[in-house]
């Protein structure tokens, strides 16, 4: 199949071909870069996502306003949108709802003083933004499959 070409076709075809492996090479790079970036932090490549700046803007309020009420209202404020427009946008950039966003950042946050302190469970509940101890326990059961209880019990057992 190849002799049908000349020597000068032939090379033509091998340029070719490695300036078609470079740019493959390249594009295998910049992907394996932005998967290896946390997905909160991901820029949303499709039409419709929030900016990056407006999406930080937005993860900090939550993260300083964990132990408070946090209304979406207030978070589409933060990204200068209307409420139903910042939703879609929310999700189309995280994956996950604004609620179900603020859910997790309050589970991960009672994680952690749970296994750092000794706070009453009532205590890490408020301190999270939950209503109740109770909210905070369906809440934290249905994340991680445990009660923060025996969250608590299982973490002492292994120190």
């Amino acid at each position: 199949m190849l002799a049908a070409f000349s020597q000068e076709e032939l090379s033509l075809i091998v340029q070719v071909l490695r300036a078609a492996r470079d740019v493959q090479e390249r594009h295998i790079a910049d992907l394996r870069h932005w998967l290896d970036e946390p997905a909160a932090t991901r820029r949303s490549h499709q039409r419709g996502g929030l900016s990056p700046a407006a999406l930080r803007r937005v993860q900090l309020f939550v993260e300083a306003n964990i132990e408070r009420s946090i209304h979406i209202g207030d978070l589409a404020g933060r990204a200068g949108l209307s409420v139903h427009h910042f939703g879609r946008a929310f999700r189309t950039s995280t994956g996950a709802t604004p609620r179900a966003f603020i859910e997790q950042r309050r589970i991960e946050r009672a994680r952690a003083l749970i296994e750092d302190t000794d706070q009453p469970l009532a205590g890490v509940a408020a301190a999270t933004g939950f209503a109740t101890q109770s909210h905070l326990t369906t809440a934290f059961r249905r994340a991680t499959g445990f009660t923060p209880a025996a969250y608590r019990r299982g973490r002492r057992g292994t120190r």
